[in-house]
């Protein structure tokens, strides 16, 4: 007997196998990566070590510097310094009253060499102050006394008098703890790096795609009800009277089914699409840096309603030092930020280059809202129910003092953009930063840092009205609903607390670009539906129309053309190549072969099928056959 599957496909996969048979993942060095983290977690203990040294060593120079003896003593030296240094400062006072003159570099040396008998390692931190406050005294020519200015220098410094935990804190804590954030850092990227390569070669044995992460199939819940609204926006602290600063279209909830799918772990990122840009020729995003010309600032509307401002630009202009020989790099240091400035085509084309696909709102949802091992209720951030505004869970809009995006700055040099508040705010940071705000399945940067598009027509949910939801404050770009538009999720970093929870929605244009959107990518569980799916409907239908009658079965059914059942997943099958670059562990160009087999009960005999055959007076369509793989 000849099922529909077997007499279809088997000796195509005996023949064609070879053309791929290559190991879909290669082993990663997890070892190596181990050692790596151990050897950051030291790093991370010696700092520890050395801080709290240093920080007994100051507390005892900071008390002592209470002490009135000292200060008179440091007072006296000062006194003596204005004496020696006086006329020299009075030569080089500006003309005009309202100008600071520089400090001399000697007067500043003899300064600091006063205060290190108050104390060595206070001393750097109170020279530029006090050589700065003394100098203009001195060259106002009036009298004044060095131990007001010395007094006022120090509560310039730290304040009003309070006690020394309040002090380090505050003051000195980023004085001296710098190096601390940078190796913690470190040892947090080395350890997800050790984690990630343990979890890929576990991944690898079960099928899962590299950089991805398996979200189960079955009934989810998506959007939520008002009663809901109400509790989640009292636990924010908006109160129930106040119109909403954002637009609800995440209501009401319903019940959709989902098939099992797998989505990427991180955003795609800048390195990501260098490599796509490398592999195709695609243009690269408008505000990567090239060394001839750097890339002009462009303008678009925020996608939420906000003033247009200017994609982001490094300072320099000199390309990334890992993309050699590329007209348009990432910045310096931007390489493993979200990719944004791109739109929903381009993404949906990086996509099909790698094999995968752009999620769908719903997969999306129900990747952010899996609750966590003892939890009873979706997620409504996908870091948990309740937002810690003090941590900064994720890249949003109050991270903007978070020591993870103001170090972003310090080695891009880029420029933050000022909020609604006019505070300074952060653009994107790398990928996995904020390891506090990872979902319950693991995923990184689902709330914040780069809003993220998915295939999802931005449309009505059933029921949908919107005088049922929360009163809104009327928007500058008011969205209305629109097939043409599609649904965008999880906030950026400029979001505020609603717009990260995780029902939010937002419609943006299929070729619109931001530089506050990104994307992560996607893929089925069943080999080859991707690439099925994303077949235009006709280009197959067409060749299959001149093939002869339809079969009995076929006819009953009504069919116009011979059926390939390509919405049956049991009915077809695939193997793919590529897809993922094991030694750079970045994406790669994927080529598939696709088989179908026709759905007719006839195909269970081969002589009916010879039958059938002399009766057509001509081949028999058993199935489809698609391959982007050459033929050797």
């Amino acid at each position: 007997m000849i099922d529909r599957w077997r007499g279809l496909t088997a000796c195509v996969w005996a023949v064609l196998w070879p053309l791929l048979a290559v190991p879909a993942f290669a082993q990663i060095p997890t070892a190596r990566l181990k050692k790596a983290a151990a050897e950051a977690e030291e790093k991370v203990k010696e700092e520890q070590d050395r801080i709290a040294k240093k920080k007994a060593a100051v507390q005892l120079e900071f008390e002592n510097l209470q002490k009135p003896d000292v200060r008179l003593a440091v007072s006296d030296l000062l006194e003596s310094l204005a004496k020696k240094h006086a006329a020299a400062l009075k030569a080089t006072a500006p003309t005009d009253s309202k100008a600071v003159a520089a400090v001399p570099e000697d007067f500043r040396k003899d300064v600091l060499a006063a205060l290190k008998d108050a104390g060595r390692n206070l001393s750097e931190l109170l020279v530029e102050p006090v050589a700065r406050n003394l100098a203009e005294a001195i060259r106002k020519g009036e009298d004044f006394a060095a131990a007001a200015v010395f007094g006022e220098s120090v509560t310039e410094i730290f304040g009003e008098p309070r006690p020394f935990d309040a002090v380090w804190t505050e003051v000195l804590a980023g004085v001296y703890e710098k190096n601390l954030r940078t190796f913690t850092q470190e040892w947090a990227a080395a350890r997800n790096r050790w984690e990630d390569a343990e979890e890929a070669e576990k991944n690898a044995v079960a099928g899962i795609p590299p950089g991805m992460i398996e979200v189960p199939g079955g009934k989810y819940e998506i959007g939520e009800n008002p009663d809901v609204w109400t509790k989640v926006l009292g636990t924010l602290g908006y109160k129930a009277d106040k119109k909403l600063p954002a637009q609800v279209y995440g209501t009401p909830r319903h019940t959709v089914t989902l098939e099992g799918f797998y989505l990427d772990r991180n955003e795609v990122t800048n390195r990501w699409w260098a490599a796509y840009c490398r592999d195709t020729g695609a243009a690269p995003p408008p505000h990567w840096v090239s060394a001839e010309n750097p890339a002009d600032a462009m303008k678009t509307p925020d996608p939420e309603g906000g003033p247009r401002r200017p994609a982001p630009q490094g300072r320099s202009a000199a390309p990334s030092k890992e993309f050699p020989g590329m007209a348009k790099v990432p910045a310096e240091g931007t390489e493993d930020c979200p990719v944004t400035w791109i739109n929903y085509l381009e993404a949906e084309a990086f996509a099909k280059w790698c094999g995968a696909r752009v999620p769908t709102e719903f997969e999306w949802e129900a990747a952010a809202r899996a609750p966590g091992a003892g939890e009873k209720t979706r997620r409504q951030f996908p870091f948990g129910d309740l937002l810690d505004r003090a941590k900064a869970q994720v890249n949003y809009a109050a991270a903007g003092d978070d020591p993870r995006v103001k170090a972003m700055y310090e080695k891009t040099g880029g420029v933050p953009p000022m909020g609604g508040n006019q505070k300074k705010l952060p653009r994107v940071t790398p990928v996995g930063v904020f390891a506090e705000g990872r979902s319950a399945l693991g995923f990184n940067d689902l709330a914040g840092n780069a809003m993220e598009m998915t295939s999802s027509p931005f449309v009505a949910y059933p029921k949908w009205e919107m005088d049922k939801g929360p009163a809104c404050l009327p928007m500058e770009d008011k969205e209305s609903f629109s097939p043409e538009l599609i649904s965008a999720r999880g906030g950026h970093f400029l979001s505020n607390d609603l717009l990260i929870l995780t029902w939010m929605r937002r419609g943006i244009g299929r070729e619109a670009k931001f530089e506050s959107v990104g994307f992560r990518r996607a893929a089925s569980k069943v080999r080859g539906k991707d690439v099925v799916e994303a077949m235009p409907a006709k280009s197959w239908e067409a060749k299959l129309s001149d093939t002869g009658e339809a079969l009995a079965d076929e006819k009953k059914a009504g069919s116009r053309f011979p059926r390939i059942a390509f919405e049956d997943a049991s009915t077809y099958s695939a193997v793919k190549k590529g897809g993922w670059n094991e030694e750079k562990q970045i994406p790669a160009r994927a080529s598939w072969m696709v088989a179908a087999s026709r759905t007719t009960r006839e195909f269970s005999d081969p002589a009916k099928i010879r039958h059938l055959a002399k009766d057509l007076k001509g081949a028999v369509l058993l199935g489809w056959f698609r391959t982007d793989v050459p033929l050797v």
